[in-house]
């Protein structure tokens, strides 16, 4: 795994100092105190560690499942569709 550099450091304390850990529908977000804007934990980690930034459609997929787990070797991007068809893979849905 890759050092991170100064400044995704810097952005990495900020959230831990002013932000507050929220929990919704099991995923961890840093709520900012001052503009009250949301960041999804699991984006913020693989966006710093990967040097990307990532657009509304690419989603973050959890490997183990455990929206909890944001442990960078647990994470994958997933365009929108591939993770709803991995997510529902093997269910049908209902007509009605």
């Amino acid at each position: 795994m890759r050092e991170l550099n100064k400044e995704e450091r810097n952005f990495l304390n900020y959230l831990r100092k002013n932000c507050s850990r929220v929990k919704y529908n099991g995923y961890i977000y840093y709520l900012d105190k001052k503009t009250k804007k949301k960041y999804k934990r699991s984006r913020v980690i693989y966006q710093i560690y990967n040097s990307v930034k990532l657009n509304k459609f690419n989603l973050i997929h959890h490997i183990d499942n455990n929206k909890g787990n944001d442990n960078i070797e647990n994470l994958k991007v997933l365009a929108q569709e591939e993770h709803n068809s991995l997510h529902c893979a093997g269910k049908r849905r209902s007509k009605k």
